[in-house]
């Protein structure tokens, strides 16, 4: 059996036929993804590139000369038909229904026979399984699970419902046919263009009804668990309302272990002394937690993760954290309070010009205000660990953000060839050369470490994440870029330099209308780093400063006063620069396969493991998919029950550590800029490996609530989409 995930999207919301790309996303019974394409259709039909609808700016990811060159629907047809009636797999879609009446307008337009098949709506069985009423679109869901993808591009929508599925048989341990069983969920079906909805044949659920019986349940489980230890006598626990709903093994297994040490469960929150966090909290986790973090801050509740509770061991390590500790590898190494000392003080250094660290980069954007927009399209860039994307950006009439255009390539120089200063700015200006005629200004959010100068320009120092263009060492990226691209349009133009930790605060800024006391821009993807918003009174190593406020790019990747771990120093060696980044080098996604597999080595050569091991070459992602339980080639290198576990110790552990230093960078920032504790500060987190890596979003939560509690200063982590590219567009308000 196999999944086929599919979405469409017409060009012109009036015309259901209108169907300009068909996303086909297919996967094996596991969910492994075998093949995946975006069917682009010439919709024959006039339609605005800003969206389905006047005045709706919902970026379709369209691109006009892609479109005219596309085969029509009716091309295309005998493939989609092919694929959709394929026996052998099931169809599944969210908010289907739309998407077969766009086919079926589609048909009957081109004069074409039916698609006859039959659906399952990833939607119904979202909402089903969270108990209720409304139905949530992919995005709100793609939030509610930590998940980052193109909106409303139709081959991501497909991948994103399948992710949906995916999720709910992972958590309920249920398949796709018990599930359709478990809510009574009538198959959807099209017949010769009659189209019978996929819904449950036990009609509208009742929220309050499915959480009083979840809550029943769990006490009665609860209640038949034997006390086997006192450890617990006197604590009190209270879990996060999502995984008191899953029902799950997991949950169970939460219960068991809380109850049989002595501890008591309520779902009442002000009964409780201890807290159970959510690795992937939902709107009603996120409001009880706000509630748990005032309890913290009285000191009358403990935090825990559901990890903290199935892997206690009282006073006692575990034989993978004596061996972790060993070695300074593991979370219980971090003296938080040790390390935000160290990091304050070189903050301040770098302020000061002293000798630091942490080069403390201003970035002469001051007094940042959103109601000082100026019009026009601008060239907005932002080049990453590993990515390259354009995009051309403005603000409408409304204030509003509209993106056109954004296009994804390569990083030049990161494909581990090496480039001359020529090839890596003339790449730059290739990439973005079909948007130099259309757009004025330039917003270029450059993801490495420049020294910025006062007309937002700055010099290249150095790169990280690998990336291989020695001769651009030294050179003012902004005037190089203008040079290069020069040579494709002549047009006068100005351009803004900007780091992508600064784009990310810039955006999460012009994104929300909630009030915070302070803002901190957080990076945790290939590479990591910090922005935040300084007093110009303390960036004492500039002159003239103008009285105000001016965001600070932190490059806390460079910081280096914490105690390397031997795997974190194999690591860092093996590298082309082995004394920089070693912050970055010891806790973000580029480098922590890397000091996994040393552990694993060491750990096979101390005996921590007991069969047959064959080490081989993996990614952070399959670290990620073997701690939520896939079979795949992590888990394969190891042959029986016992590694398994220890291996999934290491890797979580190693995790816990980098999130806990994470956590401990980002607690100093916010203690610093914090102006009025009666406010939380806005943490605007962005990056693959923070919004993916299973553990370390719950891990890192977890630590900044247990740092910052005890500071008297609350957060809240704010995201949203297409975040570098907003703030990259604000910064351009400053040429």
């Amino acid at each position: 059996m196999h999944f086929l995930a599919f979405d469409i999207e017409a060009a012109n919301g009036y015309k259901p036929s209108s169907i300009c790309s068909i996303g086909i996303v297919v996967a094996d019974e596991h969910f492994n993804v075998i093949h995946r394409e975006n069917v682009w259709i010439n919709p024959k039909t006039k339609y605005n590139l800003n969206g389905t609808r006047k005045n709706v700016g919902i970026n379709l990811h369209l691109d006009k000369a892609l479109l005219d060159a596309s085969p029509d629907f009716s091309q295309v047809y005998g493939k989609i038909r092919q694929l959709l009636t394929n026996e052998s797999c099931v169809v599944i879609g969210h908010a289907v229904d739309a998407d077969v009446r766009m086919l079926n307008a589609a048909c009957a337009l081109y004069k074409l026979p039916s698609i006859n098949f039959n659906f399952v709506c990833s939607q119904l069985l979202y909402r089903l399984y969270k108990g209720e009423k409304e139905v949530k679109a992919l995005n709100k869901i793609a939030g509610e699970l930590g998940i980052s993808y193109n909106e409303h591009n139709s081959e991501d929508d497909a991948w994103m419902s399948l992710m949906t599925l995916k999720y709910l048989t992972e958590q309920t341990g249920l398949s796709v046919q018990q599930l359709l069983e478990k809510y009574r969920i009538r198959v959807g079906n099209n017949n010769n263009f009659e189209i019978t909805r996929c819904v449950t044949l036990d009609g509208q659920v009742s929220k309050r009804k499915c959480t009083q019986q979840a809550l029943a349940n769990l006490k009665a489980f609860a209640s038949g668990i034997a006390v086997t230890s006192h450890e617990w006598e006197n604590k009190v626990f209270c879990i996060a309302r999502s995984l008191e709903l899953e029902q799950s093994d997991t949950t169970k297994s939460i219960l068991q272990a809380i109850v049989s040490r002595g501890g008591r469960y309520s779902c009442r929150l002000q009964k409780c002394n201890c807290y159970v966090l959510a690795e992937q909290p939902t709107e009603q986790d996120v409001n009880r937690e706000k509630r748990v973090l005032e309890l913290q801050q009285q000191g009358v509740v403990e935090l825990y993760t559901p990890q903290d509770i199935l892997t206690f061991r009282g006073n006692n390590m575990t034989t993978v954290q004596k061996f972790l500790s060993k070695h300074n590898q593991s979370s219980l190494n971090i003296d938080v309070e040790q390390l935000t000392q160290a990091f304050l003080q070189e903050m301040k250094n770098g302020l000061e010009g002293k000798p630091s660290s942490m080069p403390m980069i201003p970035t002469y954007l001051q007094n940042v205000d959103r109601s000082k927009i100026k019009p026009g399209k601008r060239l907005l860039i932002d080049a990453g660990g590993t990515n390259f994307r354009s995009a051309m950006g403005h603000f409408d009439e409304d204030g509003k953000v509209v993106l056109q255009h954004i296009r994804k390539t390569i990083m030049p120089a990161s494909d581990g060839s090496t480039m001359t200063k020529v090839e890596f700015y003339n790449k730059i200006a290739d990439n973005i050369a079909y948007l130099a005629e259309e757009c004025g200004d330039i917003g270029f959010c450059f993801s490495y470490q420049v020294d910025m100068d006062k007309d937002i320009d700055g010099t290249l120092v150095m790169f990280s994440k690998e990336v291989r263009a020695p001769e651009a060492i030294g050179t003012r990226v902004g005037y190089e870029t203008l040079q290069a691209l020069g040579k494709h349009c002549n047009k006068p133009r100005k351009i803004a330099i900007l780091n992508d930790t600064v784009a990310t605060l810039l955006g999460g800024m012009a994104s929300t209308d909630e009030q915070f006391s302070a803002y901190l821009g957080y990076i945790y993807g290939t590479g990591t780093n910090l922005c935040y918003v300084e007093n110009t009174k303390n960036i004492t190593k500039v002159e003239g400063l103008e009285a105000g406020e001016m965001l600070i790019n932190m490059e806390c990747g460079n910081f280096d006063k914490f105690v390397q771990g031997d795997f974190d120093k194999i690591v860092a060696n093996n590298t082309t620069m082995p004394t920089k980044q070693l912050f970055e080098k010891a806790t973000s996604g580029r480098y922590l396969a890397d000091i996994i597999k040393c552990a694993f080595q060491s750990a096979l050569e101390e005996g921590l493991f007991e069969g047959e091991v064959t080490l081989g070459d993996f990614i952070l992602k399959d670290i990620s998919d073997f701690l939520a339980g896939d079979e795949n080639i992590v888990y394969n290198m190891f042959d029986c029950q016992n590694d398994h576990q220890t291996a999934r110790e290491i890797c979580e552990d190693l995790i816990e550590r980098a999130a806990k230093m994470g956590a401990t960078i980002n607690a100093a920032a916010a203690v610093a800029s914090c102006k009025d504790k009666s406010l939380p500060v806005a943490i605007v987190a962005e990056g693959t490996t923070f919004n993916r890596l299973t553990g370390y979003r719950r891990a890192f939560k977890k630590h900044l609530c247990e740092i910052l509690s005890a500071q008297g200063v609350s957060f809240k982590i704010v995201q949203g989409e297409e975040l570098n590219l907003v703030g990259t567009l604000m910064a351009t308000m400053a040429l």
